[in-house]
C-alpha cells in the first residue's frame, strides 16, 4: 500500500489547507479560510501560508517553491512500501503506464492518474539485476515482463500474479526495448538478442565488437546498436537481418539519439557522429576537446548534448552541406540531459548531482538552476509540455503538471 499526497498547488491556499498530511487525503476537500483560533493565536493568515509552504517544500520531492519556479503544479505524491533495506532502483513509464522496482527485485504498478498501487510483485531473489519492466502485447490482452540479467519474468498486467519464468540464453547487459513479439537487449559479448516472450526463447540475434553496454535504439522499423568496440550497426526490428554496419574510431558508451533521418553517436574517439539512419553513411562529426559518455536528445528540430569542455550545446539535426556541424548556441553552465521543454524553457537534469537547469530554449541562455536533494530520478512523461515524473530512492514518486502550455517559439 502507498500513502498518497494529493497537493492541488493551482491555487496555493487552498491547496495548503488540503495537502499538509502524508497520509491520503481527498483532493476534493472543500477550502477553507484561515481559523479564528489560528489567528487568535498570534499566526497571521500570511504567516500560516508560509508554514504550510515550508512543510510541503520538505515532504514533496519537489516542493511549491521549486513547482511555481517551473510552472507546475503537483497532482498527487506516493510513497512505495518498501523492505527497509530497499532503495528505490528504477522507473519505466508510458502515458497510462508507471512501473517501479527496489533494488530487493520488488516490483509495483502504480496508477498514473493518482498515485495508487495496483499491485507488487517480487522476482524472487534479491540477487536479480532488474534492467527493465515493460507492459506487453499479448494476444488481445497485456502482461508485464520483467527482465534481469539471467531471466524474463512474465506476469498477469492486471493484478500481478506470476505467469511465467523464462531463462535468458544470452545474459543481458542493458535495458530491453518492445518490438512485440520480441524484447531487444544488448550483451556483454557484443551480442543484440531478440527475446520472443511469448515462446520464452532467443528467437535471432546480432554480433558487434566489444560490449553492447548502451540500451539499444528502436526507430523507423530499424532496431540502431552501438558498441564499445567502435561498431554502430543498424537492424530490420522485425526480423533481425543487418541493414548496415560502420566502424567509428572509438569507443561508444552512450544512448544513440535517432529519427528517421539520421543517427547521432557521441564516440570516445571526441566526435559526435550524425549517420544517416537508411545506409549509414556520415553526414556530420563535430569534433570536441573529450571524450563523450552521455547520450544526446532530440527534441523537435533540435538536438542536445552535454559536452565536459563546452556545456550544453543545441546542434542543427541535419545541416545541409556542413560535414563538421552546426552549432545554434551553448550554455557553459548547464550540466546533465535535456529531458524535455515547458513554458519556463528547457528542463536539463544532472542525476550526479540532483540539480535541475532551466535554459532558453531560443538561445540557450541560463535561465536557474534548482536542487532536488531527495530525487533519485526526474523525467518528462510527453517530452513537450509534459507532465514531471520524480522518484526517490526512499520510494516517493510524485506526479505534476504544468498550469498553461509554452507559446510555440518561432525559428528563423
Amino acid at each position: 500500500m502507498i500513502s498518497t499526497i494529493r497537493a492541488l498547488l493551482l491555487s496555493l491556499p487552498v491547496a495548503f489547507a488540503s495537502a499538509c498530511s502524508t497520509t491520503n487525503e481527498s483532493a476534493s476537500a472543500p477550502a477553507s479560510k484561515p481559523s479564528a483560533s489560528a489567528t487568535s493565536s498570534g499566526e497571521t493568515p500570511e504567516q500560516k501560508l508560509e508554514r504550510v509552504r515550508n512543510e510541503l517544500d520538505r515532504n514533496l520531492l519537489a516542493g511549491p517553491t521549486i513547482a511555481d519556479a517551473l510552472g507546475y503544479r503537483t497532482v498527487w505524491q506516493a510513497r512505495v512500501e518498501t523492505d527497509p533495506t530497499a532503495k528505490l532502483a528504477g522507473v519505466r513509464h508510458t502515458s497510462d503506464t508507471l512501473l517501479l522496482w527496489d533494488s530487493n527485485g520488488v516490483v509495483s504498478r502504480l496508477r498514473p492518474s493518482n498515485g495508487d498501487t495496483m499491485w507488487q510483485a517480487a522476482t524472487g531473489s534479491k540477487l536479480d539485476r532488474i534492467l527493465a519492466a515493460l507492459i506487453v502485447p499479448v494476444g488481445r490482452g497485456e502482461q508485464a515482463a520483467i527482465v534481469t540479467d539471467t531471466h524474463c519474468f512474465i506476469l498477469d498486467a492486471g493484478n500481478g500474479l506470476f505467469v511465467s519464468r523464462q531463462e535468458l540464453q544470452r545474459i543481458a547487459e542493458t535495458p530491453a526495448v518492445l518490438q512485440a513479439p520480441y524484447l531487444v537487449y544488448g550483451t556483454r559479448a557484443g551480442q543484440i538478442v531478440w527475446h520472443d516472450y511469448i515462446v520464452g526463447s532467443n528467437a535471432r540475434g546480432g554480433q558487434l565488437d566489444g560490449q553492447v553496454i548502451a540500451e539499444p535504439r528502436i526507430v523507423a522499423g530499424r532496431v540502431v546498436a552501438a558498441s564499445t568496440g567502435g561498431s554502430v550497426s543498424a537492424f530490420v526490428a522485425t526480423d533481425g537481418r543487418l541493414t548496415w554496419e560502420r566502424r567509428l574510431n572509438g569507443a561508444v558508451v552512450a544512448r544513440p539519439a535517432a529519427d528517421d533521418r539520421a543517427v547521432w553517436i557521441p564516440c570516445q574517439d571526441q566526435y559526435l557522429w550524425c549517420l544517416a539512419l537508411r545506409d549509414g553513411r556520415a553526414l556530420w562529426r563535430y569534433f570536441t576537446q573529450s571524450t563523450l559518455d552521455a547520450s544526446p536528445t532530440l527534441l523537435e528540430d533540435s538536438l542536445y548534448l552535454h559536452l565536459p569542455s563546452e556545456g550544453l550545446v543545441c546542434f542543427e539535426p541535419v545541416p545541409q552541406d556542413k560535414l563538421d556541424g552546426v552549432v545554434r548556441w551553448r550554455c557553459p553552465e548547464a550540466a546533465g540531459d535535456v529531458i524535455g521543454v515547458c513554458r519556463a524553457g528547457l528542463l536539463v537534469w544532472d542525476k550526479a548531482s540532483r540539480t535541475l537547469t532551466v535554459v532558453e530554449e531560443r538561445n540557450g541562455a541560463f535561465v536557474r538552476s534548482m536542487k532536488l536533494p531527495g530525487a533519485m530520478d526526474l523525467r518528462m512523461i510527453d517530452p513537450i509540455d509534459g507532465d514531471l515524473l520524480v522518484s526517490g530512492e526512499d520510494g516517493r514518486v510524485q506526479r505534476l503538471t504544468p498550469i498553461a502550455r509554452r507559446p510555440r517559439p518561432a525559428r528563423s
